[in-house]
């Protein structure tokens, strides 16, 4: 199992309900359309979904959300519906920390194969998820759309836990 790297500065856990504004704010500053505090509040609230929650101490000792990761679980499969990181604290291996704790959770409820789409023009995460062994199993044009309305295609990428 290639998954995943750890950073032993972040704290992660399993989100709660105190995340989610924190969550939501994140979402909407990371991606087109973010998803509201309530649609994370239905995300945590199934127990086919796996979310995790990523802090990082400030300089006053508080805990501030630097990322968050979504998974859903159907049979021996999951999906990372996905992970957002604030921009503040990109590059320091936060998203490969969560990607390591998702996988050795997921890995625990017999979970063998992971699957995510990805914006084939985001070319960091596309590195992140290459460097974790994903890899590319096909492609959806048009299937993301920007704040401007030009659409992008999707990458539909795939992992082996096993």
């Amino acid at each position: 199992m290639s998954l995943f790297g750890q950073n032993q500065s972040a704290l992660i856990r399993n989100a709660s309900q105190d995340d989610l504004r924190a969550m939501a704010s994140l979402h909407e500053s990371c991606f087109a359309r973010g998803w509201s505090k309530a649609e994370l509040a239905d995300l945590l609230a199934d127990t086919s979904v796996l979310t995790l929650s990523a802090f990082q101490r400030t300089w006053t000792g508080t805990l501030r959300l630097a990322a968050f990761l979504v998974t859903r679980q159907a049979a021996d499969e999951a999906e990372i519906l996905t992970l957002a990181v604030n921009p503040t604290y990109r590059r320091r291996h936060i998203a490969q920390s969560l990607l390591h704790e998702a996988g050795r959770r997921l890995v625990a409820e017999g979970i063998s194969t992971v699957f995510l789409e990805v914006d084939e023009g985001n070319l960091s995460a596309c590195h992140l998820y290459e460097k974790n062994g994903f890899e590319v199993v096909g492609k959806r044009s048009g299937y993301y759309q920007d704040k401007d309305g030009h659409k992008a295609t999707a990458l539909v990428m795939r992992t082996d836990l096993s």
